[in-house]
């Protein structure tokens, strides 16, 4: 079991190196968390998971369409698929409307700040790159269009490296 200090600690370490406009911790009956707010745009939550001794990072990517909906639900499932191309980044439906979450487990096991910033970085970029897809922005000339293709590739963009 992980008390909340080394996750406290190392968020305060590297939040003045990724400039968050805002770290706050909060604690309530399911435990700690941490709001990092990197611009008015992204919101990385981080939720202690004391049972696995890690940190789930979460954020909202966006919200599709009706029409582009079962479009985007398909490339998100084959995204999950991707897991070791991923490092396990998932993504997920929150319900009722559908908002995409963007979701990476941590392990807390010989953590440091470096490697903290860089998933941190890595992640935020990533969740940027999704964002725009979603709202139907390409991320980059190769991005591919959700229209047509079962061999859709993915934009490395939204892909995180640790």
């Amino acid at each position: 079991m992980q008390d909340s200090t080394l996750p406290a600690s190392l968020l305060a370490e590297v939040a003045p190196i990724l400039d968050l406009e805002a770290l706050v911790q909060h604690e309530d009956d399911n435990g700690v968390s941490w709001d990092l707010m990197f611009n008015e745009e992204l919101l990385v939550e981080a939720f202690l998971d004391k049972s696995g001794d890690k940190l789930v990072l979460t954020t909202h990517v966006g919200t599709p369409t009706d029409e582009r909906a079962s479009q985007l639900h398909k490339l998100l499932l084959q995204y999950n698929y991707l897991w070791r191309d991923t490092s396990g980044t998932r993504m997920a439906l929150e319900p009722p409307e559908g908002n995409v979450i963007m979701m990476y487990d941590l392990a807390l096991a010989g953590l440091d700040g470096v490697e903290l910033r860089n998933v941190l970085q890595n992640f935020a970029a990533a969740a940027k790159a999704w964002a725009l897809l979603i709202a139907g922005s390409q991320t980059s000339d190769d991005a591919a269009p959700l229209e047509g293709s079962d061999d859709t590739p993915f934009d490395p963009a939204l892909f995180i490296r640790v």
